[in-house]
Order: C-alpha cells, then structure tokens, then sequence
C-alpha cells in the first residue's frame, strides 16, 4: 500500500467494475473508490472534493475542443501546489494531415498542437513544470499493445474499434505527425 487515498474514474461502467475489483484483490479497497464520470463534468462526480495530485493518463485527446472549460473545472478540485501529470497525443502537422487519426480516436474535436496545448495550461493559470516529447520505442511498443487490447476496450453491445486502425495511430507516431507527450504542471 503507498499510504495515499485516491478517486478514479472513467466514462465506461466496465472499468469501473474492474477497477473495484483490482481494489479488493490488493487489499486498498478502504483507501480510494472508483466512480463512473465523465471529465466535462467533473463537479458531478467529485462534489466539493480537491486533491493533491491529479494524474490524466492518455485521456484528453477526446476533449481537445474544450480544454479551456475542463481546466477551469479542475482548478476548483485543486488544492494549492497540486500536481497534474498529463500523458496525452499532440500533433505537430496542419490537421487534416491527422484526420484519419482522428478518426480511429471517434473524436470530434480537433487533436490540438503542441504549442497551443501547452498555452492552455498557462492561460488557466497552471505553471508546467515539465514537458517532454515521449515518442521512442516505448511509446509505439505501447500502441502496438493496444492493437492487441483494442477490441475488448468497449462495453457489450458497442461496435469495437476496428483494431486495424491503429497502425494507423503507430505509423503517424512514427512518422512524427502525432506526438506522445507528458507535461507535468502545478496550480
């Protein structure tokens, strides 16, 4: 056990069901809770509460188009000094050269560039810490993994992604068009 109490959450019931699950099999289950949210709406899931450290893995691609809103809730469940992780995708090419990217992530908002994604996090107010451009063998080790998982990431009765798209994501990370990014930054 680290010591810590922690909230997780995530938009799909399934997970949630596991991730109780992995609380329980580890034996922490009295030391956090696992809450289905949606992360435009963070007030709903997480009430009054604030936190210390807030880590967003791989998560906000899907609302690039409403990172000024999303920022604004999470500075209301920030203590002062909280630290946020952030592992997200950037893109460093016009957009339309990422569309079919786009696409295979079934988003509708515009996957935002790296300069323009760090701007946001200072114009709410947040200072970065760190950044560093995570796009290496690991990084494209890890898609080729989800081209394996892919399928059983949706919930019954929901068509899957069609795994055959993710080379797609792999191949405009090699190429340098998409980047996987981490910021570390601080209310």
């Amino acid at each position: 056990s680290t010591g810590i109490n922690a909230e997780y959450g995530d938009i799909l019931p399934k997970f949630i069901k596991e991730g109780k699950a992995l609380l329980v099999e580890q034996g922490v289950q009295d030391r956090g809770d696992v809450m289905v949210g949606d992360m435009t709406e963070l007030s709903k899931s997480l009430g009054d509460q604030k936190f210390t450290h807030v880590l967003l893995l791989g998560c906000l691609f899907y609302i690039h188009d409403q990172m000024d809103p999303f920022y604004e809730q999470l500075k209301r469940h920030c203590n002062p000094g909280t630290w946020i992780i952030a592992q997200d995708f950037t893109r460093t090419v016009p957009v339309d050269q990422i569309r079919p990217v786009m696409k295979h992530w079934r988003t509708e908002g515009e996957t935002l560039d790296t300069a323009t994604y760090i701007s946001k996090i200072f114009n709410a107010g947040f200072k970065l810490q760190y950044y560093n451009n995570d796009n290496n063998d690991h990084a494209i080790r890890s898609v080729n993994y989800v081209v394996d998982g892919g399928n059983k990431m949706v919930e019954a009765g929901v068509m899957p992604k069609d795994s055959f798209t993710f080379p797609i994501l792999r191949d405009a990370m090699e190429a340098g068009r998409i980047l996987y990014n981490t910021f570390i930054y601080t209310e």
